[in-house]
Parts: structure tokens; sequence; C-alpha cells
């Protein structure tokens, strides 16, 4: 059990506070509502099957804040945090609400191995945001589990050339993409994980990043190449589909395949190679695009 954020803006006034701390003693059935327990007919039934509910109620001291409290209303909130954490001998976490309405938004409750407040800092995005994303998630977790198995992902971007109509994802290039994908090896992508997608697709993340998913996109069989017309036929495709002529022998050269280096210099002078791999399957994964403001850099590349 951990003692989440306060609002500091409740605290805000510099006001003396009293806190009171409340405590559940259970034995089957925790009646706080967390996890799965916040559905309200599950918790009201098992409330009245559970052979007896108790509430412990403790009224602490009243906290004066001092004068650096009353001139930075968060340090203020932290203390009393830790105050509270202190007599109810439970550890504290910088979840805050948003982590909560996050997890109480979704059908199998994810949200706890990641804080709302960092991701938002990180890519830039809104809590509105992810709650798009949280949609589009489960709309791929066809079974509720709270990760997106490689099943799913197979089925939500499907065999269908994902960088142009001529060519097909083959069961090996999907399984790259998805092994990129799910970067703690666990064998599905949780709802962390999608999030990291969904910025990655957005432009948030390192342009390495970005060039490595996309010649796992463009090597339909896995031969650690990548064919120059596959990345011709895209880009016309991608330059077709704004009325635009600017695609044809953008992508001339002496070797007919490319390893990772190669195209790493190549989408550097040509992005728009890059794009054409990218936006389909943004648009297959119904991703919403993050943010709006320069993208973050990520230190630790996959």
């Amino acid at each position: 059990m951990r003692l989440s954020s306060l609002r500091w803006a409740l605290f805000a006034a510099g006001e003396p506070v009293t806190p009171v701390c409340l405590r559940y003693n259970w034995r089957h059935y925790n009646p706080s509502g967390c996890g799965k327990n916040h559905v309200l007919p599950v918790a009201l039934l098992r409330t009245l099957l559970q052979f007896k509910n108790s509430v412990e109620i403790t009224i602490l001291d009243t906290y004066v804040p001092s004068g650096a409290e009353i001139s930075d209303p968060r340090l203020y909130a932290s203390n009393v945090r830790r105050v509270m954490a202190s007599h109810l001998q439970v550890a504290v976490t910088e979840h805050s609400y948003d982590d909560a309405f996050l997890a109480y938004e979704s059908k199998a409750h994810v949200g706890s191995d990641f804080e709302v407040a960092r991701l938002k800092s990180l890519y830039n995005c809104s809590y509105e945001e992810l709650k798009e994303l949280l949609k589009a998630f489960e709309l791929h977790d066809k079974d509720h589990s709270g990760a997106i198995s490689c099943d799913e992902f197979r089925e939500a971007v499907g065999t269908a050339g994902l960088c142009c109509s001529q060519s097909t994802t083959g069961e090996a290039s999907l399984e790259q993409i998805f092994a990129f994908f799910d970067q703690d090896n666990s064998g599905e992508i949780e709802y962390r994980e999608f999030i990291q997608v969904a910025a990655l697709l957005s432009g948030r993340c390192t342009s390495q990043s970005r060039a490595k998913l996309a010649f796992l996109i463009y090597d339909t069989e896995k031969q650690g190449k990548v064919r120059r017309g596959i990345l011709q036929q895209a880009v016309n495709s991608s330059v077709a589909s704004l009325g635009d002529d600017l695609g044809h022998e953008l992508l001339e050269g002496e070797d007919d395949e490319l390893d990772f280096a190669q195209f790493c210099t190549l989408v550097a002078e040509r992005p728009e190679a890059l794009e054409a791999a990218l936006e389909p399957l943004r648009l297959r994964l119904n991703l919403p695009t993050l943010g709006s403001a320069a993208p973050s850099e990520i230190k630790k590349d996959k």
C-alpha cells in the first residue's frame, strides 16, 4: 500500500491543516476501492458479503506550515503527506489523482507501472490524449487482459504491406516489429509500452528509434536488409496520396539493398521515406498524434 500525491493547490492558501488518516482493516476484501474493486456493483456486493467491515479514523495534530512551505505549496503538500505516511506506516508514490482516474477509465485497470505526470512531461502530451490512447489500446486488447498479445497485434496491423500496397508484411516481419514494441520482453505490449509506440510514431522519440522502426517495417523478409525498390514504392505511394509527383526516382543509388547504417544515412537526407513507413502503422493502430511542442529525446533506445 502506498500513499499517493496530495493536490498541492489545496495548500496554496498557506493555512494550517489537520490531516485525517483512514485505515481499512480488512481480511478478504479491500473496501477502499483499489484496482478492480472500484466497480460500484462489485464493491457493494462484496462489502455486503464480508462478515465485518471496519475503518480506523485518526485525526492527527494540526500541521502549521513554515515560511518555506507557505511560499511553496508543493513542498507543503509533500511534507504533510510524509507525516500521514509515517503514521500509516506506508510508503509514498508519485501517482496522482490523474493516475487513479485513468485506471478507473480502463476495463483492465492499467496504470500502476507508470506515472501520468512523468509521461505528460516526457512526451508533452495531455491527460485527454492519454485517455484517447487508452481507447485505442482497449480496441486492440480484445480479451481485456491489460496487454496486447502478438495475435491481437497481428490482427490490428494485418498482413497487407505497411510500407506500400505492392508488398506484404510477413510473419517474421510482424514478430520483429512486435518485439521492438515489447520493451520488457514480456511477450505482450502493455499500456505503458503502447504510449511509447504512440510517442515514437508522433515524433516524440529519438531519430535513431524512429529510423530503427522504419527499417524493421521495410525489412519485410527479416533479412537485415532493405530493398531500394520497396523504399521507392513506399515514397511513391505516399506522395501520390498528396497529389504530388516528387517521389519519382527519389531514391536512386548503386546498392539494391541497404543495411541499417546506409538506411539511416538515406532517411536523414530523405525524411519522406521515414514517414512513408511510420504513418501507415500509426493509422492502423488508431493512434492520435501526441503533443504539439518539440519532441523530447529519450536516452534509452532499444
